[in-house]
Order: C-alpha cells, then structure tokens, then sequence
C-alpha cells in the first residue's frame, strides 16, 4: 500500500507539475494571441483609413469631374446658341447677296429704289421742264406707284430666289 502512496504522491506531484505547466503555456498562449489581435486591429483601423482617405479622394475627383461636364455642357450650349446664330448671320449674308444680285442684274440699284441703272443719260429739253400741269403731276404720280409695285414685285421675285438657292446651298 505504501508504494501505491508513493505512486499517487509522485503521480499527484507530477499532475501538479504539468497543470502549472499548462498555465504558463495557456497564458503565453493567452499573451500571444492577444497581442496578436491587437496588432491585428491596428491592421484594421490603419487599412479603414485609407480607405476613407481613398473614398474621399475619389468623391472629390467625382464632384470635380461633376462640375466639369457641367461646365462642358454650359459651353457646349453657348457654342450650339452661337453657331446657330452665325449659321444664321451667315445665311442672311448668302440671302443678301444673292438678293442684291438678282436686283442688279434686273437693272436695280442696291438701295431698291426703283430707279434704272443707265449709262447713258438722255439731256432734259427746256420744253419738258416748262410743261408743268396738274394732269402731268398726276401722270407722274401713276407712273411712279406702278414703277414701286414693279420694284416690290422684282424685290418679292428676288427674296423668293434667294431663299430658293439657300435651300439649294444647304
């Protein structure tokens, strides 16, 4: 029986020997793995970070790109609103010219006031110039307003040849 006490004493003390042994493995276990997810958390916050930095970065590029296209599509416009007003200038030039063209060549001049272009001009008797009665104020006058609806129906005839060639032209 002795020796069984024996046994269990050193069996007893051995198990002591093993459970503090077991505790100082599990608390450097204990220490390791804690320090561990400390640095690990480091990690962690560190890499939230950047990517918060990264994030802000690119919202910032986003809203810069943002104003940007704005500003594109602002000037984009205001081009489009100025070409067309050249377009426009430009095809009243091209009307104008064409207009004044036509005019000239049906012996008005430019100002369209109804009067021929001559070359040679006949010399007024003193016979003429003497003749001046009502009836011939009146003829004059005829003659006059059928020489301005002619020149209004050359200018009509005109206008209407100029918009015909500028839908030719485009």
């Amino acid at each position: 029986n002795e020796e069984e006490i024996i046994r269990l004493k050193y069996d007893i003390s051995a198990m002591k020997r093993k459970k503090v042994e077991m505790h100082k493995l599990v608390n450097n276990e204990r220490k390791t793995h804690i320090g561990e997810l400390n640095r690990l958390k480091k990690e962690v916050i560190q890499r939230d970070k950047e990517v918060n930095k990264l994030r802000r970065i690119t919202d910032r590029k986003t809203l810069q790109a943002e104003k940007s296209n704005q500003v594109a599509k602002s000037r984009l416009e205001q081009i489009g609103i100025l070409k067309a007003k050249y377009t426009e200038a430009e095809r009243k030039l091209r009307i104008k010219t064409v207009k004044k063209g036509v005019m000239e060549k049906a012996g008005l001049d430019n100002v369209i006031m109804g009067r021929r272009n001559t070359t040679t001009k006949k010399p007024i008797s003193k016979k003429a110039i003497s003749y001046n009665s009502t009836a011939d104020i009146d003829l004059i006058r005829d003659f006059l307003d059928k020489k301005v609806s002619d020149v209004g129906k050359k200018e009509a005839i005109a206008d209407k040849l100029a918009n015909e060639w500028e839908d030719h032209i485009l």
